[in-house]
């Protein structure tokens, strides 16, 4: 602990205010005459801590510290601990007015920190210094005629006095938590030695190899995957190109179905079988015109015919076909003009067929640009309401910031407000004062001029005219007289006057000194809302930057409205906060209206954007009715189409 400023009222031999300043000093020493105070002063800081004195525990021994004719006495006390600056401050009263107490951090406390009675008090100083009041009288106050208590102390309580002192039991606290730590620590690692034994010799080569099998399984399964990905795709092709060898060998029917045989062939042979015909008719009729010359050569023709397979039998069935042949072709021009039209037929069917796979391919990019457009309106309405949100909320923050500066502005004026009645106040006490202390004067003079006759009456009772002074020495003139004997009642009236007047400026301090504090608590508050405010202001001044750095990262594709309706709410929101911050403080619900109020065109324009979306979602949803009624329409057509080439098949 560091002493850093003592001020004390009417505490023994200080009926009046003293202030002494400990600040930039490393050394003090305290010098006087007996009697002269300096006890009084560790007294006074001893009374701040603990609230007692150093000769008893008795509650009512403190009260001999008040000085005489004091009806209260008050002492402050600053110091610092670890950096820390606080003020302790109590007050005692020769009346009934029960003690007080007051302790709080010098600094600016966020949380508020403060204690308020004798007890609360003794006990924060207590902790926050690591002495109670004995360790601080031993070791700290040592009292007249008590140096040697530490050292006559018994062994325990001198033990736990040097602990306090030198931080022992914190040392001692620390060692058992480290020694707790320890053993569960070690608890800790023996079982872990054991789980440790329980694994494998070499994790890490293990976890590599391990690491390794992953990797190779990965890859076959990468491998595997490909290549049923690939007997996937050579399934969906078998599949496809079953599909169309269904659809030929279904073409293939039709076509056998509604065609004759090749006529070529059929000619060909006819025109073979024709020219054997005449053949064997020629060998015939010189057959016949040449029987009568030989039976055996009619039997070599006969012969090699039968070796050529041209038999009797073969050759009326070539008469038959012959006799056939010309009804056939007469068939045959028939299927061939059939063919014909049906031809005709197909490249119509194929024209419709090209119109309505152009018609469908341009509905699907068509149905294609309109999904776009529905996904970017889609995407700017959810950037747009993402975007929204974040403008509301800083303009909510800005207001919010504006409302806090109000309060901070309104508290202020009233903390300065009532700083300058406490300040006139104070003023009128101090002129009361000293109008009371120059009463005090007067009576003072008035009992020295009482006492000065009466020294006067005692030096010149027995003189006589010539007789020499008893105090000057010289010749007393002829006319002298000796003063008149003192007056015991007057004298007693004018020293009663004085204990009056002295009282009456001890009271007049004490209620200057409660004045002085209650200026000093106001002019502190009003600082501290000026900072406040000052703060607030930064924080509305940051969140309007961020508006605009909001209203700036507008996303591109915005319409209109939306920008223009951005650009009013950073107007609007500016004069918003400004006008807020410098007036009187509103309620939430006020805050959360004027929020609506700002916001409400920008919603407005997200509606439109809302509505852009929908309108796209409609379009898309028309278009694909219609693609789908043009598939349909292909389907009820139904038109084979090739699988490999795209062309119709029928």
């Amino acid at each position: 602990m560091r002493p850093l400023r003592l001020t004390l009222t009417g505490v023994r031999s200080y009926p009046g205010e003293c202030t002494i300043d400990f600040t930039d000093k490393r050394l003090v020493a305290i010098l006087g005459a007996t009697g002269a105070g300096k006890s009084t002063l560790l007294e006074a800081i001893l009374f701040a801590l603990y609230g007692t004195c150093s000769w008893s525990r008795n509650s009512r021994d403190v009260y001999e510290l008040i000085s005489e004719g004091c009806p209260s006495m008050h002492v402050t006390f600053e110091f610092s601990v670890n950096g820390r600056e606080w003020a302790v401050r109590r007050s005692l009263y020769a009346n009934s007015t029960r003690p007080r107490a007051m302790l709080k951090p010098l600094d600016e406390d966020p949380d508020g920190l403060r204690f308020d009675n004798k007890e609360a008090v003794t006990k924060a100083v207590t902790r926050i210094i690591g002495l109670d009041r004995d360790g601080f009288v031993s070791t700290v106050l040592l009292r007249q005629g008590k140096f040697d208590a530490l050292l006559k102390a018994p062994g325990a309580v001198r033990a736990d006095i040097l602990r306090h002192v030198f931080g022992i039991n914190e040392i001692e606290r620390v060692r058992t938590l480290a020694s707790t730590r320890l053993e569960r620590l070690t608890a800790q690692i023996t079982e872990a030695l054991r789980e440790r034994n329980r694994l494998l010799p070499d994790p890490r080569a293990a976890a590599t190899r391990a690491s390794q099998d992953v990797a190779r399984t990965r890859g076959t399964a990468a491998r595997r995957r490909e290549r049923l990905d690939a007997l996937r795709e050579a399934q969906r092709r078998a599949i496809s190109h079953k599909h169309r060898k269904t659809d030929l060998d279904k073409a293939s029917r039709l076509l056998r179905e509604r065609a004759v045989a090749d006529a070529g062939i059929k000619m060909a042979a006819l025109a073979r079988a024709e020219k054997e015909f005449d053949a064997e008719a020629a060998a015939l009729e010189e057959d016949r015109c040449g029987l009568s010359k030989t039976l055996d050569t009619s039997q070599g023709v006969l012969d090699a015919a039968a070796e050529a397979g041209d038999t009797v039998k073969s050759l009326s069935g070539a008469l038959t076909v012959l006799s056939q042949l010309p009804g056939r072709a007469a068939g045959l021009d028939a299927v061939v003009q059939q063919l014909k039209q049906e031809q005709v037929q197909h490249g119509e069917h194929e024209k419709e067929h090209t119109q309505a796979r152009q018609e469908l391919t341009e509905g699907k990019q068509h149905l294609a640009d309109l999904a776009e457009r529905a996904e970017r309106a889609e995407h700017a309405v959810s950037e747009a309401r993402a975007h929204g949100d974040q403008v509301q909320e800083a303009v909510r923050t800005a207001l919010q910031e504006a409302r806090s500066a109000a309060g901070h502005l309104q508290a202020q004026a009233t903390a300065l407000e009532a700083a300058e009645k406490h300040r006139g106040h104070s003023d009128s006490l101090e002129n009361e004062l000293q109008q009371r202390r120059d009463a005090l004067k007067a009576a003072q003079d008035a009992v020295a001029a009482l006492q000065c006759g009466d020294a006067a009456h005692a030096a010149g009772a027995g003189l006589a005219p010539g007789d020499a002074c008893t105090v000057c020495t010289r010749p007393v003139p002829g006319d002298f007289t000796p003063p008149p004997p003192l007056d015991s009642k007057a004298l007693a009236q004018a020293k009663r006057k004085v204990a009056a007047r002295a009282k009456a400026v001890n009271a007049a301090v004490d209620t200057k000194a409660e004045a002085a504090a209650q200026l000093k608590e106001a002019e502190q508050k009003a600082d501290t809302h000026h900072r406040g405010h000052l703060t607030t202001r930064e924080s509305m001044e940051a969140a309007l930057i961020q508006v605009q750095e909001l209203v700036d990262a507008a996303p591109p594709p915005a319409a209109p409205a939306t920008t223009t309706a951005l650009d009013t709410l950073h107007r609007q929101t500016a004069v918003q906060a400004h006008a807020l911050a410098e007036g009187d403080p509103v309620s939430r619900a006020q805050i959360t209206r004027a929020v609506k109020e700002l916001v409400q065109p920008l919603r407005d324009a997200e509606g439109e954007v809302l509505a852009a979306h929908t309108s796209a979602h409609t379009e898309l949803a028309t278009a694909q009715a219609e693609n789908e009624a043009a598939q349909a329409d292909l389907r009820v057509r139904n038109v084979i189409f090739c699988p490999a080439c795209d062309r119709s098949m029928v």
